[in-house]
């Protein structure tokens, strides 16, 4: 390190920050008067050149002045951007380092390709302060933060001028890092006037209880979104979107939400959304075991026809119980229960149903090619299913006159959409059998909704539910065409 007067055509400068033009003006009217030896500019020898470290807002008076020579210290073989910080933060006179400048000096060397740890290093911090200001550069836009600046204390002109002044800080910034542009710019704008939209005072415990505010609404307007995708759709969904926005807004829902989850106001309105959308469309779906399903979910006699197609496995055998519960409960009188069988247990099938309805047929599905099932433990090859056909009581003697075989074409089974799925072909034949136009069929085992998908294109009311509620969204996007 040496000390000397240097030609100013042989400095270049080094600004790690912006220079402040209120600082160039104050500067200028003291440099002017002759400069000051004391306080010479910190800079390093490079390639027949100086580059200044610490100095930049004098080194730029001192060119428009056009002063030649100024006192500086002289480095070999330094990092400019530590000497750079040191000095910038000893100089307390003119232009002391703020958020902005530590924001422009961080995302330089990031921009340079310099992790968190090693921009650290360069400028004497910790990663974790590091990260807290990259946070910063990656959830607040840049026009936000250029807005902020011209407000910023030591950066707004002293004299000549109405606007305020306001010391931002990182801390105070990432009480707003979770909201949207707009929010944060609209708290932001009455941070520095001190005033809301009202007139009223506004001061930084107004700004933090906002913020805190506005991240909860955001959160229980996204809960909200995703509890209506993929169950709305079209205007109804566009509707229950622009509602949830403007109700959620308001203190009655907010009050009742702690985390941004939806309270019981808030779930009411979404459900309103789903009510109206499945009454349009004749569809209704949620998630629920057979088992789980009340009078709430599905009314006494008010279902005309149950098309299922439940697990075969021995150890889902115990479920037809539940299904001939469901069954007696819920069809009308002379209601029909249609339900796809595999053949190994259907006594057991059989006697569960009959304990709840009256057996009525057996219809026979061809199931040829690759939809044919080897039943090891029988040596059988299966190329027909039956579906069992029981009743509520007597079926009316109206009733028209139906085929009890039904003919699939050849590899025609859909496990697209469910490992156990069945085709829209075969589900078709079946809801021509049983059910008409303006009757409601219901599906206890949604699966893959076939069963609703052929109901949509019939015009008959729909009822669908399944204990996978991966299975209900799924479903309920194909029923709705949005799969």
């Amino acid at each position: 390190m040496e000390y000397a007067n240097l030609k100013i055509s042989d400095l270049k400068s080094f600004p790690i920050r912006s220079i402040r033009q209120n600082v160039i003006k104050k500067l200028k009217g003291r440099i002017s008067q002759g400069y000051n030896p004391a306080r010479p500019l910190s800079v390093i020898r490079e390639n027949g050149h100086y580059l200044t470290a610490d100095g930049n807002h004098r080194l730029q008076v001192l060119v428009d002045l056009g002063v030649e020579y100024v006192p500086c210290v002289i480095y070999d073989d330094v990092d400019p951007y530590p000497l750079a910080v040191k000095c910038n933060q000893d100089e307390e006179t003119y232009a002391p380092m703020d958020l902005f400048d530590w924001l422009d000096i961080i995302g330089r060397l990031r921009d340079e390709g310099l992790t968190q740890a090693k921009i650290g290093e360069r400028i004497g911090w910790s990663r974790e302060a590091v990260k807290n200001y990259v946070t910063v550069l990656d959830n607040i836009g840049a026009n936000i933060l250029n807005s902020a600046k011209e407000y910023q204390t030591g950066r707004v002109p002293e004299n000549g001028t109405n606007v305020p002044a306001f010391n931002f800080t990182e801390g105070l910034f990432r009480n707003i890092l979770p909201l949207t542009g707009d929010q944060q710019l609209n708290l932001i704008k009455k941070l520095v006037k001190g005033k809301d939209q009202k007139g009223r005072k506004y001061v930084k415990a107004d700004f933090k209880a906002e913020a805190a505010t506005l991240k909860k609404y955001n959160i229980l307007v996204e809960n909200g979104f995703a509890e209506i995708k993929n169950k709305v759709f079209g205007e109804v969904a566009e509707k229950a979107k622009n509602t949830i926005i403007s109700e959620f807004a308001k203190n009655t829902y907010l009050n009742e939400s702690e985390d941004g989850t939806l309270g019981r106001k808030a779930s009411q309105l979404i459900q309103a959304f789903i009510d109206e959308y499945e009454k349009d469309q004749n569809i209704k779906v949620f998630t629920k075991a057979i088992e789980d399903i009340t009078s709430e979910d599905i009314s006494d006699e008010s279902v005309d026809v149950i098309i299922t197609d439940p697990p075969y496995p021995k150890e889902y055998v115990d479920l037809f119980d539940e299904l001939g519960k469901l069954a007696e409960r819920v069809l009308r009188p002379g209601g029909s229960l249609v339900c796809l069988v595999g053949q190994s247990h259907i006594p057991q099938y059989i006697e569960y149903l009959s304990r709840h309805l009256d057996y009525y047929w057996v219809i026979g599905v061809h199931m040829p090619g690759g939809q044919a099932v080897q039943v090891w433990n029988r040596n059988i090859n299966a190329f027909w299913k039956p579906a069992l056909w029981f009743t509520k009581g007597e079926r009316s003697k109206d009733a028209a006159w139906v085929s009890d075989f039904i003919q699939t074409n050849t590899n025609n089974n859909d496990k697209n959409h469910h490992h156990w799925g069945q085709s829209e072909q075969l589900m078709k034949s079946l809801i021509e059998r049983a059910a008409m136009v303006g009757d409601t069929v219901v599906d206890p085992f949604l699966g893959g909704g076939t069963v609703g998908v052929v109901c949509k294109e019939m015009n008959i009311k729909f009822i669908g539910s399944d204990k996978s509620e991966n299975a209900v969204l799924s479903a309920t996007k194909r029923i709705n065409g949005a799969d």
